[in-house]
């Protein structure tokens, strides 16, 4: 990823800051959503077994199951994942990623030429969050096709999608290069570190 962000800032005037959370959003909902259809199945399967069980075990076996799996989901990108829709994992990432525009310093630059690739590992999304100065001068067609590549890189499987994400990263200085050239005296605004 260090590599990515030298890429696009030694081509362009652009100021490029890469952060990776764990998570974007809040996901008790999932956890809620996976506690309550395991105390669903523990108590279907406590009504029809073969065999008779106490009051107490329907009471209390429900809520047991269903306070173990919801630590589990807290714990598991994945079921996170399958309980909560794509458009409101985007929805997470992209609220995430202009709150860090901001919190980061990323539209402080002097030529308002801060570019922020904000990563969600859970939600296994990224969203390009750029300064006015880039979205005034670089065409928005140009502009949205390099956002999306970023986007599309975190599709991939778990070992090519590093690589996809580094690659489309770096291919950002593709559509910036030429509307937003690097000067001779260009100065590094912000740390070339990725953001954790």
């Amino acid at each position: 990823m260090l590599a990515a962000i030298r890429e696009v800032e030694s081509r362009s005037a652009a100021e490029l800051v890469i952060a990776v959370q764990p998570a974007a959003g809040d996901y008790v909902h999932a956890d809620l959503i996976a506690a309550a259809i395991a105390a669903f199945a523990a108590l279907t399967f406590l009504l029809f077994a073969h065999q008779e069980f106490g009051l107490v075990w329907l009471l209390l076996d429900p809520l047991v199951v269903g306070a173990l799996v919801a630590l589990l989901s807290a714990r598991s990108p994945r079921l996170r994942r399958l309980f909560t829709p794509a458009s409101r994992r985007r929805a997470f990432i992209e609220l995430a990623a202009r709150a860090a525009f901001f919190e980061r310093g990323v539209h402080m630059t002097s030529g308002r030429t801060g570019v922020l690739v904000y990563i969600g590992l859970t939600e296994r999304m990224a969203a390009v969050v750029a300064d006015r100065g880039v979205e005034a001068i670089v065409p928005a067609d140009r502009w949205r096709a390099a956002r999306r590549r970023v986007e599309d890189a975190m599709a991939h499987g778990a070992p090519a999608r590093a690589l996809a994400l580094a690659a489309a990263i770096s291919g950002l200085a593709d559509a910036l290069e030429p509307y937003l050239p690097r000067a001779d005296d260009d100065v590094n605004e912000l740390p070339d570190e990725v953001l954790e």
